[in-house]
């Protein structure tokens, strides 16, 4: 990860989101990711808004963002979390939380179907469509 993206909050940019995201019920409109991702986001949120317009966006909770950047370790381990290199982004995280399967996270319904190939078309992967936890989870880094 490291010779990837650089150290843990290094080389992070801003990008204007394309329509509003609520962060701890805050809106904004703006977020910051690694530099080397930053395109393929907006890209993603772009055709979110395109595919779903903004009111299927908001009632389908798309606009419920938590976060990127968070330096720490990984859940239950030593090494970083990709979080730590601004890699990874988090959304809707009360309805998809990191214990929720395909039969309770709200991510896992087949309207989101869409959304998360728009995210695997960029390169990113999704927790819950490849390992059934973590719904709200998508990465920029292959797991292992």
């Amino acid at each position: 990860m490291v010779a990837f993206y650089g150290e843990p909050g290094e080389n992070h940019t801003k990008i204007t989101v394309p329509y509003p995201l609520y962060y701890e019920g805050q809106r904004k409109t703006e977020i910051t990711v690694h530099s080397k991702i930053a395109a393929a986001v907006l890209r993603v949120l772009e055709k979110t808004l395109l595919y779903y317009g903004a009111e299927g966006v908001h009632t389908l909770k798309l606009d419920v963002y938590d976060g990127c950047f968070n330096d720490r370790p990984k859940r239950g381990g030593t090494s970083r979390s990709v979080h730590a290199y601004a890699a990874a982004l988090d959304f809707c995280a009360e309805f998809n939380s990191l214990h929720q399967d395909h039969t309770t996270a709200l991510f896992a319904k087949q309207a989101y179907i869409p959304w998360f190939e728009f995210w695997e078309a960029e390169g990113a992967v999704s927790l819950g469509r490849s390992r059934d936890f973590d719904y709200q989870h998508v990465q920029f880094a292959s797991l292992i």
